[in-house]
């Protein structure tokens, strides 16, 4: 993969919508559980976003959640195009 394709990567829907319901829930146990995922994949998608992001978007201590400075923002946006891509004609 060349420079100009790294530059094209997005993030993922699935990766989105795990950090959101992570966030929102305090725990990947819950957020898998409403995503009928496994916590582990919760926790796998979440890490290959903030890979992506280049940035901790979670504070991990024990199984419970808290968001960074950066996921604070990030959720915001996140929220925002979920929504968006919610909102759109199937």
């Amino acid at each position: 993969m060349g420079p100009a394709s790294r530059d094209l990567r997005l993030p993922s829907i699935d990766g989105m919508r795990a950090f959101e319901a992570a966030a929102r829930l305090g725990t990947f146990e819950r957020a898998a559980d409403e995503l009928a995922i496994t916590a582990s994949a919760a926790s796998k998608r979440v890490g290959t976003l903030e890979e992506l992001l280049g940035t901790g978007l979670l504070v991990r201590t024990g199984k419970t959640l808290a968001l960074t400075a950066a996921g604070k923002e990030y959720l915001a946006q996140v929220r925002t195009a979920l929504g968006l891509l919610a909102a759109m004609p199937l």
